[in-house]
């Protein structure tokens, strides 16, 4: 009904006849699975994948999953698990040359040195080692990327009354929207705006490489929330966005992701501070609110 993880529980549950389940074949089992990787639950999409890549399992033609499918699973789990390093082994070994070359550009930008990382256990986070020395203009382009400050990963979440408010998690981690809306604004659900006028133009003052996306309380309106001024402004359609809601970031197949330098976060708030014309209240000394990015 809307958790991902609980795909992977009844899939374990019927497939082994555990917890008083009986047992049941395989091929009866799988859209368990299958509905736990619509809900973006990596045990799920691990576990088919597994599944899929073994031969040996009774799975009629017709339902297996091509190299391609599979591969794209193994991406997704490593997407969501940055530095599981078992994540990241299973996608080092991924040799399908179509998904290969449909990723060649995300490869060779991201997860190549990712790979190298984790072999020269560099930190996580700034991927360079400590001897800046080392580094030579062939290493990095961009002297900035060096320069960013790290943070723990972070949101942004706007409230009706204008106010700016960063909270640390790790949306990337998080099973399903579902789960990122119960523990950022307290809702069972959430509408997610990928595309608008305002949030291209947020992107592109902020400088980011990745789409900045918007997400609000699917039930927004039947909970009678009040007036979210910036969201509106930000969606753009003449609908009004009622609610909290939460910024973050989203690649080109719209998998969500925090911030994770302090340059980022604030060049992204600010730059919505100057699409809504000044409306984001980023630190109020007099609302007991305490901003520590501000």
């Amino acid at each position: 009904l809307g958790d991902g993880f609980c795909g992977y529980l009844l899939w374990r549950n019927h497939y082994y006849g555990e917890l008083g389940f009986e047992k049941t074949d395989l091929v009866a089992t799988l859209p368990f699975l299958r509905r736990g990787c619509e809900l973006y639950d990596t045990w799920s999409m691990t576990q088919l994948a597994d599944i899929m890549e073994d031969a040996s399992q009774p799975i009629p033609t017709e339902m297996r999953l091509t190299a391609t499918e599979i591969a794209e699973l193994r991406l997704k789990v490593a997407r969501y698990n940055l530095n599981d390093e078992e994540a990241l082994a299973k996608l080092q070994s991924v040799s399908d040359p179509a998904f290969l070359l449909k990723y060649k550009q995300e490869f060779d930008d991201f997860w190549t040195p990712k790979f190298q990382q984790l072999a020269d256990n560099l930190h996580p986070l700034i991927g360079f080692e400590d001897d800046e020395d080392e580094l030579d203009d062939e290493d990095v382009d961009d002297e900035d990327e060096v320069e960013q400050s790290p943070i723990d990963p972070s949101v942004i979440l706007i409230w009706p009354s204008g106010h700016l408010e960063v909270v640390e998690a790790d949306v990337s981690q998080m099973k399903s929207y579902r789960e990122m809306a119960q523990e950022l604004i307290r809702a069972d659900g959430l509408d997610a705006v990928h595309f608008s006028p305002a949030l291209t133009q947020v992107k592109e003052d902020a400088g980011l490489s990745m789409n900045v996306a918007m997400y609000v309380d699917r039930d927004a309106n039947a909970k009678g929330l009040p007036d979210n001024a910036i969201g509106t402004i930000l969606y753009g359609q003449g609908q009004e966005i009622r609610g909290p809601i939460i910024i973050a970031l989203e690649d080109q197949r719209y998998d969500c992701y925090s911030f994770t330098t302090l340059d980022d976060l604030v060049d992204t708030y600010n730059a919505i501070n100057d699409v809504c014309g000044g409306l984001l209240i980023i630190k109020d000394e007099d609302d007991g609110r305490y901003d520590p990015y501000a």
